[in-house]
């Protein structure tokens, strides 16, 4: 990781959200709700500062008194913890939590949740490290926020099994890679199977995908959730 890359880009991208929210309302948003996926347990704490410096300078240079409350919150689907009912015959529900210090880290805000239904094999349940709340949120009220956030995804009527913006960086980083490399290599921050899910949808296309490069359409607005 180069050192000052990550706050340009995190400043970048904070700047361009709040272009975007300006857009609709006359005044910047007074809370802020990060959440961050693609990150190694071993650089959480690295990335945290990196990026929260980025998200800093952001805001300082909006408008130098602007100090909106921040929360940020790592997502993390790479871990081996699974979770049974007690008949041990099917998952357990949708919306199960689990915040016990026994499961958790006891020095550090954690919890897992279960936010979909599995119909095949073990459902894994989504780890989330809370890095910092100054919207003084209690420990239900993110929970509750981050399984209602699953039921927001335009490609599915249920709940899916990590927050909707979370799924979209997923899915915009697979696009990105399509429309910026020719040799339809896949490199994402998605998990291992959705990988060998999304290739197999493209082999239909990978002669394209190699020999031409994707160019968006020149109609698409800005902002467009084409990755959708």
């Amino acid at each position: 990781m180069v050192v000052g890359a990550t706050e340009t880009v995190i400043c970048a991208s904070v700047i361009d959200r709040h272009s975007q929210y300006a857009k609709y309302h006359s005044y910047p948003p007074k809370a802020i709700v990060i959440y961050r996926d693609g990150i190694a347990n071993s650089e959480f704490v690295n990335v945290f500062e990196q990026e929260l410096v980025g998200i800093q300078e952001a805001c300082v240079e909006l408008l130098s008194i602007y100090q909106p409350c921040l929360t940020y919150s790592v997502v993390n689907k790479r871990h081996h913890t699974r979770f049974f009912s007690t008949d041990s015959k099917s998952n357990v529900t949708a919306g199960t939590v689990v915040d016990s210090h026994e499961v958790t880290n006891p020095i550090t805000y954690d919890f897992l949740l279960n936010s979909h239904h599995a119909e095949k094999e073990t459902s894994r349940p989504a780890h989330y490290h809370v890095f910092r709340d100054d919207n003084k949120l209690k420990p239900d009220q993110v929970q509750m926020l981050s399984y209602a956030l699953c039921y927001a995804s335009a490609r599915c009527t249920c709940s899916i099994s990590i927050p909707a913006p979370v799924k979209y960086a997923d899915l915009l980083a697979f696009r990105a890679n399509l429309c910026i490399h020719r040799n339809g290599q896949i490199h994402t921050e998605s998990d291992v199977a959705e990988q060998a899910t999304l290739v197999a949808q493209t082999v239909n296309v990978k002669e394209e995908i190699m020999s031409k490069r994707i160019v968006l359409s020149s109609k698409l607005a800005p902002d467009s959730t084409f990755f959708l």
